[in-house]
């Protein structure tokens, strides 16, 4: 080992990380160097972690009505509290290029129409009207974005709503329930301009799902900003 002091403790080995593990990585266009794939592979998520994210997919994969069997799923991240500034000037910061890719103002911040209809159209093409959203919307239930999907008779599965019925997951470890969630569905829509979508990004990523499995707001496939490179 790297780090002899480590293998003197008795206590599990742990790596604590200041921010999130996908930033300042070369990511460019989603094509992650071998190093982040490399950390991400050795990254296990905490049994209070998996418990709660598998009992969740398995409750949205079942369709009680057609007696217990498979459904698909699709998972979104909607960036909102504090987020409307970052995307109209923040991002300037970064020369509005995140990831390797320039971000409009309208792919960081989406509108409930886009948010619906992008959505509809994931849930589509993997068959189901299922849609587990990530969002950390102070309204939550009352938000634009959750009316809108409802109006396209999506089934709307709110993260906040579903994580209330796991007691026995404190407030810390929710993101990572929904990112656990989130890297399992059939289709995963995120933010470009998101860490914590990258995150998902890169656990479906070393999970061997496809580039085509995944998009982003107003960005298109992650297949084709890939390929754009």
């Amino acid at each position: 080992s790297k780090l002899p002091f480590l293998q003197q403790q008795s206590s599990p080995r742990v790596i604590a990380f200041d921010f999130a593990p996908s930033y300042n990585f070369h990511v460019d266009r989603l094509r992650f160097d071998p190093e982040l794939r490399n950390v991400r592979r050795r990254f296990r998520w905490v049994e209070a972690v998996t418990a709660p994210a598998r009992r969740i997919e398995r409750e949205l994969r079942l369709d009680a009505v057609a007696g217990g069997s498979q459904l698909s799923y699709v998972a979104i991240h909607l960036r909102r509290r504090g987020y409307s500034e970052f995307c109209s000037s923040g991002l300037d910061f970064y020369q509005r290029k995140r990831f390797g890719v320039e971000v409009s103002e309208e792919m960081c911040w989406p509108t409930a129409g886009t948010v619906a209809d992008e959505a509809l159209a994931a849930a589509s093409a993997v068959g189901t009207n299922r849609v587990f959203v990530a969002t950390d919307d102070p309204e939550e239930n009352a938000s634009q974005d959750i009316q809108a999907l409802r109006a396209k008779g999506l089934e709307v599965w709110l993260a906040h709503t579903v994580l209330a019925a796991e007691t026995q997951v404190g407030p810390e470890l929710r993101p990572l329930v929904e990112q656990a969630v989130c890297a399992t569905a059939d289709h995963f829509i995120g933010n470009l301009a998101s860490t914590f979508s990258f995150a998902i990004a890169q656990e479906r990523e070393v999970r061997g799902m496809t580039l085509e499995t995944m998009s982003f707001w107003n960005s298109g496939s992650a297949a084709g900003i890939a390929a754009a490179a």
